[in-house]
């Protein structure tokens, strides 16, 4: 599959995240094209003249196979017509090719409904648009009118018929995942959600964090260089030798001005993000967005209701800057090598246990030191003659257990 993309008041971010998103959906981009636009245009989006200009344009590069033009924004229904008209060729906008890219990348039954979802209210939005430009063209003939109003009314009902059919199904998977929150929520043990701008590495973490904890391969969780390559909500138990255990879930990343109706498709996988102890934001260093990924995360957990939850801030990739920047209160690594993954845990639970109380204890040692440790986290230990010496911070679930090591 090849395709064009035609960029409107075109930055170096948006370039790069289409052909990202362009290269994940599986086309072999021949060209980009674009336009600054003070106005839209009703009929084209783009100027008439620039359409004549980029259908001449695809016509020199187009290699056989036919392509796809591809727009980086939300383009209407009479839009895209009048545009696949004059050009001679299929056109996408933006919100179609995430739906495509979604509909790749679902796997599991959930994921599916909630991309079927997304695509059915999509295509219910779009009618809206025939509809009104039925109504213009056949002004002053009701006959007419009246039966072309009749035809987009048993599309929209069927429309609504089907979404309420999935989110049925989808309700039905929500109440199970439910059940299951509920008894982590209940457990002593933190859940912690990865959330970020897509492809900044949260799998890559996830699964760097899994082998730390000596889980088998097939726990892990799908990684590729792609956007979007999870959209499915895993949540596993991780357990390192020498810090207390916590469950971390790993999201759908988010992605700049992701249409609501998509958030909304997919609020049931995003509801665990709103359950969590801790909220866990990966940040792509490297990027020269960040600010802008940063804003567009935040603008989706503010839609789907998420606050109050202390976020714990890690900025991944630095190993593609040439120079490592001082951020204070924060943390940079490249989760690429295992001390720097255990690195990470440590300042989880520095994060996680802050309003602790801080205790130095002596533990002999023939107590079993190990279960102190997997309940609370100890900061440092020394071996002394006499026992384990260690500055510990109690979780005050099990604080009572270890009074007896106290020193004053």
């Amino acid at each position: 599959m090849k395709s064009v993309l035609f960029l409107i008041n075109p930055n170096s971010h948006d370039n790069d995240e289409m052909l990202s998103l362009i290269s994940t959906a599986g086309y072999k981009n021949l060209g980009v094209f674009s336009q600054n636009l003070k106005e839209v245009n009703k009929s084209y989006y783009i100027g008439s003249g620039k359409v004549k200009e980029l259908a001449a344009n695809i016509f020199l590069i187009e290699d056989k196979d036919p392509v796809k033009v591809i727009f980086n924004v939300e383009l209407n229904a009479t839009q895209k017509r009048n545009l696949e008209d004059e050009l001679g060729y299929e056109v996408l906008d933006r919100t179609e090719l995430i739906i495509e890219i979604f509909e790749r990348s679902a796997k599991t039954v959930e994921a599916k409904l909630q991309v079927e979802i997304a695509k059915y209210r999509y295509m219910a939005s779009r009618l809206v648009d025939k509809e009104a430009n039925y109504s213009q063209v056949t002004s002053g003939s009701g006959h007419n009118k009246g039966e072309g109003e009749k035809e987009k009314e048993l599309t929209r009902r069927q429309l609504s018929a089907a979404i309420r059919q999935k989110k049925q199904k989808l309700e039905k998977i929500k109440n199970s995942r439910k059940t299951a929150r509920s008894r982590r929520i209940s457990s002593a043990i933190p859940v912690i959600a990865i959330v970020g701008y897509t492809n900044v590495g949260k799998s890559t973490l996830m699964n760097a964090l899994l082998e730390l904890s000596h889980k088998v391969d097939s726990k892990n969780v799908l990684v590729e260089d792609k956007l979007f390559a999870t959209l499915e909500t895993s949540s596993r138990l991780i357990d390192i030798y020498g810090f207390p255990p916590f469950i971390i879930t790993d999201t759908v990343g988010f992605i700049s001005n992701l249409p609501h109706f998509l958030v909304e498709s997919f609020k049931s996988t995003l509801e665990e993000i709103k359950d969590a102890d801790y909220l866990l934001h990966v940040h792509d260093i490297s990027s020269n967005m960040m600010s802008e990924e940063n804003d567009a995360v935040n603008k989706v957990l503010d839609e789907i209701g998420v606050d109050g939850i202390p976020i714990i801030d890690v900025f991944n990739k630095s190993d593609r800057l040439k120079y490592t920047p001082f951020l204070k209160d924060t943390f940079i690594t490249t989760f690429k090598d295992k001390e720097e993954v255990r690195d990470v845990v440590n300042y989880i639970w520095d994060n996680i246990s802050k309003n602790w109380e801080r205790k130095i204890i002596n533990v002999p040692y023939e107590y079993d030191f190990r279960t102190l440790e997997h309940d609370n986290f100890v900061i440092e230990k020394i071996n002394k003659k006499d026992g384990i010496k260690a500055t510990v911070r109690f979780n005050p679930v099990y604080k009572h257990k270890y009074k007896e090591f106290f020193m004053n």
